[in-house]
């Protein structure tokens, strides 16, 4: 069995250099930001919001 040791300097390598500071981490997550959505149209029938190519859920037609 190796000894304890010898397997440590692995360990080592796997962990990040530098700490990701708060700007860098916003930077890289702003592209997950929400977006608007662009597919909600109006009922012709009912007025209400629903999606395009979709069933209005209000008067089911």
């Amino acid at each position: 069995m190796a000894a304890p040791l010898s397997w440590f300097p692995s360990i080592v390598w796997a962990v990040p250099k530098k700490r990701t500071t708060h700007g860098k981490k916003r930077l890289r997550m702003n592209s997950k930001w929400l977006r608007p959505m662009k597919n909600i149209i109006q009922c012709p029938l009912c007025g209400s919001p629903s999606l395009l190519h979709h069933a209005c859920k209000t008067c089911m037609r």
